[in-house]
Order: C-alpha cells, then sequence, then structure tokens
C-alpha cells in the first residue's frame, strides 16, 4: 500500500528495497520482510501503519491483500493505492477444534457459496473500491 502520489515510483517490494516499510508487528508480513532484510517498522494495527505512511515515516505498507483492500474500501478519502502483485500466496482458514462437528457443514457452506459465484459478489461488495 502507498499514497497515491508514490504509486508512480513503487510497482513492487524490490522498489521498497532501502527504505522503511510498515507493518503489522507478530504478522507474517513482519516475518517475510525481517528474513528478507528490509528496513521494519512495525505497527500494532493496520491504523497506525497508515498514518505513518502518510507521515512519511514509512514508503510503504505490507500486509495481507484482503485487509489492506477493505482498509482501502473503507477509508475512500486517504489518497491510498494498492501496487504491485501480491508476492506471497497464503491462504486463509478457520480454526476449529480437532473433530468439530461442524466443519464438514462450513466446509460444504463456503464451496456452495463458490459454485454458486457468491464469493465474486461479496469480493466486490467489500473490495470494490480498492482500486486493483
Amino acid at each position: 500500500m502507498t499514497v497515491n502520489t508514490l504509486s508512480a515510483e513503487i510497482s513492487g517490494l524490490s522498489d521498497l528495497r532501502g527504505a522503511r516499510v510498515g507493518t503489522i508487528s507478530g504478522s507474517a508480513a513482519e516475518t517475510l520482510l525481517k528474513r528478507a532484510g528490509f528496513d521494519v517498522a512495525g505497527f500494532p494495527a493496520l491504523g497506525e501503519a497508515v498514518s505513518a505512511l502518510q507521515a512519511r515515516a514509512v514508503k510503504g505498507v505490507v500486509y495481507d491483500s484482503p485487509m489492506l483492500r477493505y482498509y482501502i474500501s473503507q477509508h475512500p478519502g486517504e489518497n491510498l493505492d494498492l501496487v504491485g502483485p501480491l508476492f506471497d500466496l497464503q491462504d486463509y482458514g478457520f480454526a476449529m477444534r480437532l473433530g468439530s462437528p461442524i466443519r464438514k457443514e462450513v466446509n460444504a457452506a463456503l464451496l456452495k457459496l463458490q459454485v454458486a459465484g457468491e464469493m465474486d459478489s461479496l469480493e466486490k461488495t467489500w473490495f470494490e473500491s480498492a482500486g486493483e
């Protein structure tokens, strides 16, 4: 995520090398950035990372795409952009107790939503203004 005025100079993660990069403390993104040798600023919440971005304390914010997209959709006046391709694809899941009686029901409901095209509809509803 960048402020719109920086979008032209940042097209991917490699463009952030040598600059301070914000993310959420304790996240997979923080681990990935540190392992790759980035100068990382960790924040307890996405809003704080965005505030640092807007104050130019960090050059970009790296975090989970759905979270960034949702944040942008909920803050359309903040002049934010998503830039570059996804670079570390990960799946999301629901934690359930081992042997949970609702696991099959949840899986079936998610599959039904996917097959019916409802997942695409939900994505448009929640992320449409995220400017991909």
